[in-house]
């Protein structure tokens, strides 16, 4: 799947200019060419690439794998919208229908037909484009298709789309007021109308958008689908032996049977290690750390020097360290386990 597909690597093979933009991708820390940056105060956070387009390369490419598997989604959220046994509450479409649906495939697949359609059509137009527009009903599965095949064809003009004007609906449960949430995304945007549970308003929208509503859309496909992976177990404390970033994270096993699974993996680097590799890194390193004398962990070492209680309270929070014998602030410490 998409969300697999795309490792982190050098921003020089990756075309990134240093003198660029930040990548457009929401979160930035999402950004799949991003890097781990060691701030002043010791502590690291990610970074998005810097481009000189709207998205790096590596994002660009995944925003192209989205659109060549949402048409695939579309189908299965159509299977999955009348079936009894996928649905989590299920309704009867009134008046009178008899079809068994899902409210949450249905809110998503209606607001994904027009948002597709709306941005294939921006394409289209494209001065020296000028794509013929196929004429398919935008919310069936041949209309979501040739939508995401103008776009993936063309993703370049589309990324580089300039603001322009077009509409979104927001919606929320029907009898509720409009959630305090919702009122501030929309914010100053005009409403053009309103109604028990929905909103339509006029919204500027750029290829930046284009390219995070996309993923956007294919992410929440897979989790109504049950399509999307749970988070790694961390293995907090243990730093990589490659890089040393505090990353470890669980291997996830290969997909064939037959080839040996790994038991701990870096994102950041990719370095990985078998069940015995790492329980005798892990033995190693916390082995050196007793007999270096070390009484607290660096997050807490920083925390005693820095200018802020909630800058203390930050850094004594993200203490994971087993061994550490600071006991000021709350300590979630949680013990590596090689098993």
């Amino acid at each position: 799947m998409a969300s697999r597909n795309f490792r982190r690597s050098d921003p020089r093979q990756d075309g990134q200019d240093e003198a660029g933009n930040p990548c457009s991708r929401q979160p930035p820390e999402l950004c799949d060419g991003a890097r781990l940056v060691t701030q002043d105060d010791g502590t690291a956070r990610r970074e998005p690439a810097r481009t000189p387009r709207a998205f790096c390369q590596p994002c660009e490419s995944r925003i192209i794998a989205c659109l060549g598997e949402i048409p695939a989604a579309w189908e299965r959220l159509e299977e999955a919208l009348g079936d009894p046994v996928r649905r989590a509450s299920p309704v009867r479409v009134m008046p009178g229908s008899r079809v068994l649906v899902s409210p949450e495939i249905d809110a998503l697949m209606r607001p994904m037909a027009v948002i597709l359609g709306g941005w294939a059509a921006r394409v289209r137009h494209v001065p020296g484009l000028d794509l013929a527009d196929p004429g398919l009903p935008p919310d069936s599965p041949e209309g979501v298709r040739a939508a995401c095949e103008a776009m993936a064809r063309h993703a370049t003009p589309l990324l580089s789309l300039r603001a322009g004007w077009t509409t979104r609906v927001f919606t929320w449960p029907p009898g509720m007021p409009m959630p305090a949430g919702t009122e501030d995304e929309i914010g100053g945007q005009e409403i053009i109308a309103i109604g028990d549970g929905w909103a339509k308003v006029t919204v500027q929208r750029s290829g930046a958008d284009a390219g995070n509503e996309i993923i956007d859309l294919h992410w929440r496909a897979r989790r109504i689908l049950g399509e999307t992976r749970t988070r790694p177990e961390a293995y907090d404390g243990i730093p990589c032996r490659a890089c040393e970033a505090m990353t470890l994270e669980r291997a996830e096993p290969p997909s064939d049977p037959s080839l040996p699974a790994n038991h701990s993996r870096c994102p950041e680097c990719g370095d990985e290690m078998d069940r015995e590799t790492f329980a005798q890194w892990a033995d190693t390193y916390v082995q050196w750390a007793k007999g270096a004398g070390i009484k607290e962990c660096r997050r807490c070492g920083l925390a005693a020097r820095a200018g802020t209680p909630e800058d203390r309270a930050r850094l004594h929070a993200e203490c994971c360290w087993e061994y550490c014998k600071c006991q000021d602030g709350p300590h979630p410490r949680r013990r590596v386990i090689a098993a």
